[in-house]
């Protein structure tokens, strides 16, 4: 039974599991982009288990079990699916390319008309204000320099992934 398992040092298992995840990502990238983004989530966690079922066969049977190097791609796969979560559903994220949608100014009021003025949504406001992605002015909100750099960056990590709807 041990001869199935093998020590590697960590920078190899560190370079094994980036390798496996990278090419996993590149897998499901394409995937993405030719299926487009509806059901991004349930592609992502099969894809993944997909990998991980790939990397633990030839594992298996190459007799080099490594459960760092499984434990190593499965964190970098749930770390992925996290960040593509984020990239779709951030309510952040909606607000401000709504804004930069809009010309990057909006009416205080108009803003709260549309996205609405529970709690959540005040606190999230305060939030981005605070760090600097919206200013107010005169009742007016204008989107900054680091809002519109932030919107540009996701709007581009968006094609290149095949993102197309948020929410």
């Amino acid at each position: 039974m041990n001869s199935y398992f093998s020590a590697v040092s960590p920078l190899c298992a560190i370079g094994i599991s980036v390798a496996w995840f990278s090419a996993g990502v590149f897998v499901h990238l394409i995937i993405c982009r030719i299926a487009g983004t509806p059901k991004y989530m349930a592609r992502g966690l099969a894809c993944g288990f997909l990998l991980m079922l790939c990397l633990a066969v030839r594992q298996i049977c190459t007799h080099t079990v490594n459960i760092v190097v499984l434990y190593y791609v499965l964190t970098l796969w749930l770390a992925y699916m996290m960040f593509f979560v984020n990239l779709m559903n951030s309510v952040t994220l909606k607000m401000l390319d709504f804004m930069a949608k809009r010309g990057g100014t909006l009416a205080a009021d108009d803003f709260s008309q549309i996205f609405g003025s529970d709690s959540a949504i005040v606190s999230r406001l305060e939030a981005i204000k605070r760090n600097n992605f919206l200013r107010l002015e005169n009742g007016r909100l204008y989107i900054t320099t680091k809002g519109r750099t932030l919107v540009s960056a996701v709007r581009i990590i968006r094609r290149i992934t095949g993102v197309t709807e948020a929410g």
